[in-house]
């Protein structure tokens, strides 16, 4: 799998990192999904929710961040598309840059789609997802809004729906 090429590759990259410069933070957040237009493997539908949990490595203006969201409950929506679906689980590693408060990145990740019927049960291929965003620094917590536009394949990127796009919160805690 995909992934197993992925992560060993992102855990090298962070061993090669000067550690007197690193910053680290724990995240925790929710993401708004969206019925896609395009990549019909995704099982959201408008209004589905995934709870986020994660880890962010800092260094520079740029961060590697780990996460992974849980959508406990898939509507089934008006083409179907989450019927049966009992939840879906979604690791994600992504490349985040920031300017200011400003944050721009790229992403891969890969969904577990945990079905009704556990036979059913399997992943969707590895697929991408472009952020932009804006964090607001606190003393204790930074808060970050981002809109996520999740597609398939980078050759189908033209594509770009606005009603594709996805949002979500994260509360990060930086140490």
């Amino acid at each position: 799998m995909k992934l197993k090429i992925l992560f060993p590759a992102l855990i090298l990259l962070l061993g090669f990192q000067n550690p007197a410069v690193a910053g680290h933070a724990l995240a925790a957040g929710a993401r708004y999904h969206q019925q896609h237009s395009e990549y019909l493997e995704l099982p959201f539908d408008e209004g589905d929710m995934s709870y986020l949990l994660g880890y962010e490595y800092h260094e520079g203006n740029a961060f590697w961040q780990l996460l992974v969201g849980f959508a406990p409950d898939i509507s089934e929506g008006e083409e179907g598309r989450g019927a049966g679906i009992d939840s879906v689980i979604t690791p994600q590693i992504n490349l985040i840059f920031e300017d200011r408060n400003w944050l721009g990145g790229v992403g891969a990740l890969a969904s577990y789609i945990k079905a009704e019927d556990s036979d059913a049960d399997d992943w969707t291929d590895v697929y991408w997802q472009l952020m932009l965003g804006f964090q607001i620094p606190m003393p204790a917590l930074h808060v970050e809004f981002m809109a996520y536009y999740p597609f398939e394949k980078w050759s189908t990127l033209s594509d770009f729906d606005a009603g594709d796009i996805e949002y979500g919160l994260l509360l990060k805690f930086k140490f």
